[in-house]
């Protein structure tokens, strides 16, 4: 079985050898099988892809989207149409005393560092205080009392309110894009993955399965650019390979138990 992510490495021996066990006692051909696997396989995967912690229901999109808008509400400071020409003199260039105004509301002092965006620029803004590897939002801190920090205010952008709820809806409909390199295998073995995941197309992975003279190959590779930054993939992954070797070998002791049965006349 092929590398599931990119410079990765997982532990899958007990998995093929439940695999090998269930198909020596299977009445099916191998290739039948193996798709089989592979379907139950990518189903425990997708599940256990952040934001999915076990299944990958609306709850865990729920999730995902909340985080998103709430990392938004940090780095963003949304302005009404007064609020944002308040800010600027009739030259065009920044008021003082409004700014410091708006910067005092919010439990902070004055700063010279003030970011004001156009909605071409948020993405940028955004993505620059994203971590690899969650996706989250880092480099802002809060106080509990006084709320930011004077240098965090590096950190914020101002932005009509307008182009907020523009980029917040673009941001959030990107929840389910680590999944979504999982779609290519699943379109390929029959599983569709629920909606919030499936929307994002199948471009973003790889999968084979091959049939050949010494037996059967499946491949299944997420390529989503940042997905070896990504923490807990590894360990998530792996979860899905033991849920789906345990799957197996209990299927397998089901198997013996119903044999035992039918060779003692009880069945």
């Amino acid at each position: 079985m092929a590398s599931l992510v990119p410079h990765a490495t997982f532990d899958a021996r007990r998995c093929l050898t439940a695999l090998g066990n269930f198909e020596a006692t299977s009445k099916k051909e191998g290739h039948v099988v193996m798709r089989d696997f592979g379907r139950n396989l990518v189903k425990r995967i997708i599940g256990r892809t952040r934001p999915a912690q076990g299944s990958a229901d609306s709850s865990a999109r729920k999730h995902g989207e909340r985080a998103i808008a709430r990392d938004l509400d940090i780095i963003f400071e949304p302005l009404d149409p007064d609020e944002w020409r308040g800010f600027f003199a009739d030259n065009g260039g920044l008021k003082i005393v409004p700014v410091a105004h708006a910067i005092n509301r919010r439990g902070a002092t004055v700063t010279d560092f003030l970011h004001f965006l156009k909605r071409s620029e948020m993405k940028g803004f955004h993505q620059k205080l994203r971590s690899r590897a969650d996706g989250r939002v880092t480099q802002v801190r809060r106080e509990t009392v006084i709320g930011r920090k004077k240098s965090d205010l590096a950190n914020v952008g101002f932005v009509t309110k307008r182009d907020f709820k523009s980029y917040q809806k673009e941001a959030i409909g990107k929840v389910g894009i680590l999944a979504a390199g999982w779609n290519r295998a699943a379109e390929m073995l029959g599983y569709r993955p629920p909606a919030w995941i499936s929307r994002h197309g199948t471009s973003r992975g790889q999968s084979y399965l091959l049939v050949t003279a010494t037996g059967v190959r499946l491949g299944i590779i997420n390529a989503v650019p940042y997905v070896s930054a990504v923490k807990h993939i590894q360990s998530d992954v792996q979860l899905a390979l033991n849920d789906q070797a345990g799957a197996l070998e209990r299927r397998l002791q089901e198997f013996a138990l119903k044999k035992a049965a039918r060779e003692a006349g009880l069945t």
